[in-house]
């Protein structure tokens, strides 16, 4: 079915990619459609969800994710598709006056990209990293509040001043 070692790689990388965004649209499908913070929290959660049923696939998704990727790959339009949602979101919130119209939605898309990165590392490196020696709460537990946490203090950070809502 494969004529090589990469085309097997690339199929699994395609299945794990169509699972993960079938798991991420359902989460999107369950959010308030005219709050795009709550969307993204929504989206976490499925992502989280994803990540704990599916570890293989998503062990070889993040180690894809963490190797060069290869342009036009499952993995490049992965990656591309989802800073595209996070700057299509956050941009949102600023329209909608929850975000302050000074916000760096760049930034902010690009922090939210590290906090994802830093997340998944979590969940294949806790077991050996001493940071977490003694945490009792569950790998997805910590992930969760992180991000919620990030979220609130984002939003907090950005709050349009009195000024900006007249």
């Amino acid at each position: 079915m494969f004529s090589s070692t990469e085309e097997l790689h690339e199929g699994l990388v395609y299945h794990a990619v169509t699972l993960l965004n079938d798991a991420l649209r359902q989460g999107v499908i369950a959010a308030n459609t005219s709050d795009p913070i709550e969307q993204m929290h929504s989206i976490a959660h499925s992502y989280l969800d994803w990540a704990e049923s599916n570890p293989t696939l998503f062990r070889f998704l993040v180690d894809g994710l963490n190797g060069p990727i290869r342009p036009g790959g499952t993995l490049h339009r992965y990656a591309s598709s989802m800073r595209d949602l996070y700057h299509r979101k956050l941009t949102e919130a600023q329209r909608l006056g929850i975000l302050s119209e000074d916000t760096d939605i760049d930034i902010s898309t690009m922090m939210l990209h590290c906090l994802v990165k830093g997340g998944n590392m979590m969940f294949l490196t806790r077991s050996t990293d001493p940071w977490f020696d003694g945490d009792t709460r569950s790998t997805r537990e910590l992930a969760e509040r992180i991000f919620a946490k990030f979220m609130d203090n984002l939003v907090r950070a950005n709050t349009p001043t009195a000024k900006e809502k007249a």
